[in-house]
């Protein structure tokens, strides 16, 4: 037996709230201060910034979900710790509903609950849409099968991510060793900046709209998509259902993209790339995104998608991305960023390099499909290119 119940009645919704900025230390004084989705581990947060003044509270087993940039991620809770704008804390209000359940049930449903989210510079569920929200309660046996059969899921997904965790250790290792560090340019490779790699066409590097040039009164049922960070954070460019009007579409044509323009994602989960592919529906990124169109006589946007997601080079533009709220990249970084340039045949082994690591991946995860072992999630996304094949 099941009913519906609206998460308010189920739970106690506690909506995160930013501190005052000058309550933030790293010497681990008071609690630890959770922004949003980019401070979320594999199962917990981890602590970069602590509070000593925290306006809104989560407690030790709380389930922490992110509300904003992107909605419907998430976390537990492992110690008591003050929480931001970007989560929100749901606390089962009795032995009537596992918290175990309710974790799964929420992840669940985030398609819902992204689908649920507003804003025009980036979307954002509220606490009356959270409230609201419709879950089913099953009777408490239920419930703990139904926990059970999840989390051997997801115990069976770690294990096999962690192979695939292997394969792209080991593309990584074959860039350092091809070209070095880029942020060291151990092998005295010509640098170009960024700006300098985008191809000549007008438009060639562009940021998404201003929020009053697109906001969610434009949406359309079907149309000209609209690229957002769900997207290039998936790796699937097919993923989504927002669109605009042809109207709407030419009067943005500055953001329009095309295939193989690098996406870039700018605001919370900073930083992931997907390259477009052929097929790709013809639209126009969103205010969360740049898009960039490389000049591939100097570099392919498969060798800029390797070297942006190196540790190095994400430590380096994350250190000026440290925004109050959340962590915060713009245009203007992203052309400056530095980069050495290896000759167009050397980018092309690499990429050879990378199709055959593909190719066993690939393989890897068929045999792990057909012998019922393991179930994958989402795919690899290593060079920021959507494999519908994976």
């Amino acid at each position: 037996m099941v009913k519906q119940v609206s998460l308010a009645d189920a739970c106690i919704l506690i909506m995160g709230q930013s501190p005052s900025s000058d309550s933030y230390n790293k010497e681990h004084k008071g609690l630890p201060f959770f922004q949003g989705n980019a401070d979320f581990g594999k199962v917990s947060p981890i602590a970069k910034t602590w509070c000593t003044n925290p306006k809104k509270v989560a407690e030790k087993g709380d389930i922490l979900l992110s509300v904003r940039a992107p909605i419907g991620a998430v976390n537990l809770a492992s110690e008591q710790c003050c929480i931001g704008r970007g989560l929100a804390a749901v606390r089962p209000k009795s032995d009537g509903i596992r918290r175990n359940y309710l974790k799964h049930l929420l992840l669940a449903c985030r398609p819902k609950l992204e689908h649920l989210g507003t804003g025009s510079t980036f979307k954002a569920i509220g606490k009356k849409s959270l409230s609201e929200f419709s879950v089913p309660l099953y009777r408490i046996e239920e419930q703990k099968q139904i926990e059970q059969r999840f989390e051997l899921i997801f115990e069976c997904v770690s294990i096999q991510n962690e192979v695939l965790v292997r394969f792209d250790e080991l593309v990584k290792s074959r860039f350092i060793g091809m070209f070095g560090d880029p942020v060291g340019n151990t092998r005295g490779l010509p640098v170009y900046s960024v700006e300098e790699l985008a191809a000549s066409e007008k438009n060639a590097m562009k940021a998404g709209p201003f929020g009053s040039a697109l906001k969610k009164s434009f949406y359309v049922e079907s149309g000209y998509k609209i690229y957002g960070q769900e997207q290039v954070i998936s790796g699937d460019q097919s993923y989504g259902d927002y669109y605009i009007s042809e109207e709407k579409y030419e009067q943005l044509k500055s953001c329009r993209v095309k295939p193989r323009d690098v996406l870039i994602s700018l605001v919370g989960t900073v930083g992931k790339v997907l390259i477009l592919k052929e097929g790709c529906k013809p639209g126009i990124i969103n205010p969360r995104l740049v898009k960039i169109t490389f000049d591939e006589s100097k570099i392919l946007p498969e060798y800029f998608a390797a070297a942006f997601a190196l540790e190095s080079i994400r430590s380096m533009l994350l250190d000026g991305a440290h925004g109050q709220t959340m962590d915060v990249l713009n245009l203007g970084m992203i052309k400056k960023l530095s980069l050495p340039i290896p000759p167009i045949e050397q980018q092309m082994e690499y990429l050879a390099f990378v199709q055959q690591i593909d190719k066993l991946e690939f393989a890897y995860q068929w045999d792990a499909i057909h012998s019922k072992k393991w179930i994958r999630i989402s795919p690899s996304n290593r060079t920021g290119a959507h494999n519908p094949e994976r």
